[in-house]
């Protein structure tokens, strides 16, 4: 019986340690969730913010050969 009973304390441990190791490993997954939505915003973010130079240098080169076509006052054409 005395040898039961060390069994079940050892079998009681390494329960207790597989759901100390369990419990670690879910917050560990909840950081990494955590950290992969931050890098997904990012990666939006980038994407949005390239979107919008392409468009803004896309205006300055429409602007640049608009300036080239205006043709200053008094003079004729």
């Amino acid at each position: 019986m005395a040898e039961d009973t060390g069994t079940n304390g050892l079998l009681g441990a390494m329960a207790s340690k597989v759901d100390f190791k369990l419990s670690l490993l879910k917050d560990a997954m909840a950081e990494y969730s955590e950290i992969k939505h931050v890098i997904d915003g990012v990666v939006k973010e980038k994407e949005r913010l390239q979107q919008e130079k392409e468009r803004l240098q896309n205006e300055e080169e429409m602007l640049r050969h608009e300036q080239h076509e205006v043709v200053p006052l008094g003079h004729s054409v």
